[in-house]
């Protein structure tokens, strides 16, 4: 049997106070609120909004992932990271002083995520956590959508009330979200054997590696 992984949290522990970590397995199946300060209470409460994955509603920011570094032996969980800026965030309440447990968890996180598989795409970037071949399979079928949307706006169907502003961005409501969803199926089925075909040869195309020269089109009428 191996060695047990390292928890990533248990950096900052080791390097704040070492028996700490003892404490928290001695205290594991006990009621926090019995044993935690009011500024650990504090921050385990501003790091909610990670962990329920409710800090952003953006696709390009990853929240609580899961992640294990084989050549470390690490696991636990990454925060919060950016897509597009590559940027990588521990999420703390406040933060006076960089210790260097901070720094270390940090570093667990990257190295756990230089691990991390890479998905294939030919359209878009290949990239880990980003399913990029079913986006660039997806991508000719986006004017369906938008025209369905355009009409539904015409005819009334679609409305400003049925979203909410959260983080900053206009989001459906989940009491509306089976209602538009028929809509949206509804189009897309009229063009079920377009949508079948294009699949097929993107498909074949893809495993002949000759995307360069049968890459499939699909022209929308």
């Amino acid at each position: 049997m191996g060695e047990q992984p390292i928890a990533i949290s248990q950096l900052n522990d080791f390097v704040f106070c070492p028996v700490s970590i003892y404490f928290h397995q001695l205290y594991y199946d006990t009621e926090t609120a019995l044993y935690l300060s009011k500024p650990q209470i504090d921050g385990k409460k501003a790091h909610e909004t990670v962990d329920m994955k409710k800090y952003s509603t953006s696709e390009e920011i990853l929240q609580s992932i899961d992640v294990y570094c084989e050549k470390y032996n690490l696991i636990g969980k990454i925060d919060i990271f950016n897509k597009t800026t590559g940027t990588l965030t521990e999420r703390k309440k406040l933060v006076k002083t960089v210790y260097d447990g901070y720094i270390w968890q940090l570093y667990a996180q990257y190295f756990s995520m230089t691990e991390f598989d890479e998905y294939c795409g030919v359209l878009h970037t290949q990239f880990y956590m980003r399913k990029s071949l079913v986006c660039d399979i997806v991508e000719p079928f986006r004017v369906i959508i938008d025209r369905q949307t355009k009409k539904s706006v015409n005819l009334g169907q679609f409305k400003e009330k049925d979203f909410e502003i959260f983080g900053g961005k206009w989001c459906l409501k989940y009491e509306k979200s089976s209602e538009y969803s028929s809509v949206f199926l509804k189009a897309i089925m009229e063009y079920k054997e377009d949508i079948f075909l294009y699949i097929r040869d993107f498909y074949r195309s893809f495993m002949k590696g000759r995307l360069d020269v049968d890459f499939p089109v699909w022209r929308w009428e």
